[in-house]
């Protein structure tokens, strides 16, 4: 199933090539450590630069918290996704090109989500192979992938400058101090007249009492 609008988990990968010794923590070389998009740790895993300072302890040893607010400068946000952001009707064509749907129309589409927005545009821009290895098998795409990731790693940046992780925008909860991450969110509306958030329709699980969130979703038509 095309999950669009799902925040990968955090992955972290390990750089065979960093040095430094993860037996007496040494550090590695500061321009490996900062590089421009990624941290690396002492023990060799590599991270991304936007967990850096996020108050969470990604490396073993907790380094990637040390000296903060500026561990390491942060890259421009447009170095990160796709080239270009999309909307679903651009996903939707992507996948009709490709003979993944048979209609570029996809219904619901969450537009005004930034992250959603971002993976759209990494679906858009991916290769006819990419798109059926990601959507029908269980194949890695390791260029898809790690466009949907960088989406991942950018933040939402509050009104005050602060930031939190994008897939927080629009999850129900207030997060930015004036609850702007909440505001303008796409809903379904139930025949019970409850909302849900957006993304909870056609997400292949009914969550309306009739279960209607799951009718009239634009299937997927994966090669035999």
């Amino acid at each position: 199933m095309l999950a669009l609008v799902a925040c990968a988990s955090k992955t972290i990968e390990y750089d065979p090539d960093a040095t430094g010794d993860p037996q007496n923590g040494s550090p590695p070389p500061d321009d490996l450590a900062c590089g421009p998009k990624r941290f690396t740790c002492i023990d060799r895993s590599v991270i991304t630069i936007w967990w850096v300072c996020d108050g969470v302890q990604d490396c073993v040893q907790g380094e990637d918290e040390e000296g903060c607010p500026n561990r390491c400068p942060l890259p421009e946000l447009d170095e990160l996704g796709p080239a270009e952001e999309s909307d679903c009707e651009g996903l939707g064509q992507a996948l009709q090109t490709c003979g993944l749907a048979s209609t570029p129309v996809f219904a619901p589409c969450w537009d005004e989500q930034r992250l959603a927005q971002c993976q759209f545009g990494c679906y858009a821009e991916a290769s006819c192979s990419e798109l059926v290895d990601n959507v029908c098998t269980p194949i890695a795409t390791p260029n898809l992938d790690r466009c949907l990731a960088e989406c991942s790693a950018k933040p939402y940046f509050c009104e005050d400058g602060s930031r939190v992780p994008s897939n927080w925008e629009c999850d129900g909860e207030p997060d930015c101090v004036s609850g702007e991450d909440e505001l303008g969110c796409p809903a379904f509306f139930c025949d019970s007249g409850s909302a849900l958030p957006g993304a909870w329709a056609c997400d292949g699980v009914p969550d309306c009492p009739g279960g209607e969130d799951e009718l009239g979703c634009s299937g997927i038509n994966c090669p035999i």
